[in-house]
């Protein structure tokens, strides 16, 4: 078996347009990561909702339509799928939710619950192999960040660069099992 893992800016969400709250948004994504905060707890520390500020910028980041097809042929064959992101484990899921997706992801992995380890730190992805308690060669990760995906492959990973279009490799590993 295999664990699919998709970075979530970019990979699985369409860039978003800036909305009212971006500003809002990044400001909060900034500081959880230096200070080592949830996005609920910094949100709040700035007086702010962090349900609203979630919601509103998930209305902006809509799904890479090329997903669709892709998270289909998974769950057909019954494979684990996942999102390995440095983004908050509560913003994904407002948007997992928000678009329908939850059913489709079984997995999430972020900093606050990876030990605030984060991406392209391989001590990210090492953790994630502990948790899954697979042999590295058994994760397929996608994501954006050349420096993300060299650092999963430098452990063994199968990473791979997504630039757009539909995600090929998943078809070519599901050939292998």
């Amino acid at each position: 078996m295999k664990y699919f893992l998709y970075d979530f800016d970019d990979v699985l969400t369409h860039p978003g347009e800036k909305n009212e709250v971006f500003n809002d948004f990044i400001h909060i994504l900034r500081l959880r990561r230096d200070k080592k905060l949830t996005f609920e707890r910094t949100a709040r520390m700035l007086g702010w909702d962090p349900k609203i500020i979630a919601t509103r910028q998930s209305e902006s980041m809509p799904p890479n339509k090329n997903i669709f097809p892709m998270l289909k042929l998974l769950k057909a064959k019954d494979q684990t799928t996942g999102v390995a992101s440095n983004n908050s484990i509560f913003f994904i899921s407002i948007w997992l939710n928000m678009y329908k997706l939850t059913d489709y992801f079984s997995v999430m992995f972020t900093p606050e619950n990876l030990n605030w380890s984060r991406k392209p730190d391989t001590a990210y992805f090492s953790k994630i192999i502990n948790i899954l308690g697979v042999i590295p060669r058994d994760i397929v990760f996608f994501d954006d960040n050349m420096e993300n995906v060299v650092a999963a492959n430098k452990i063994g990973i199968n990473g791979h660069t997504y630039r757009g279009g539909p995600f090929k490799e998943v078809t070519k590993y599901l050939k292998e099992q």
